[in-house]
């Protein structure tokens, strides 16, 4: 699961799917932009749109979002950036 959750203003639920989302990406694609794509994909399908995903090892980010639909973590030494705008 998450090594290290740093912020979550989501539901324990969505919560949870962002981390198994993200950690089997981690396990089964190759890149950063496959990892964040598969996420982003699975959030539009099953929360509906508009999902943004950001994935890496260093990146800074100030962004706006939906109350309630923002979550930054760490998988696997890997930054994860999730939230829904719009």
């Amino acid at each position: 699961m998450a090594e290290r959750i740093e912020i979550c203003e989501m539901a324990d639920d969505m919560r949870d799917d962002a981390i198994r989302e993200a950690s089997m990406a981690a396990e089964h694609k190759d890149s950063e932009k496959e990892i964040s794509k598969a996420i982003k994909k699975y959030f539009d399908s099953k929360y509906q749109p508009c999902w943004n995903c950001v994935v890496g090892k260093s990146f800074n980010a100030y962004v706006s979002y939906q109350a309630k639909h923002f979550i930054f973590f760490y998988v696997k030494q890997i930054s994860v950036l999730l939230y829904k705008m719009g």
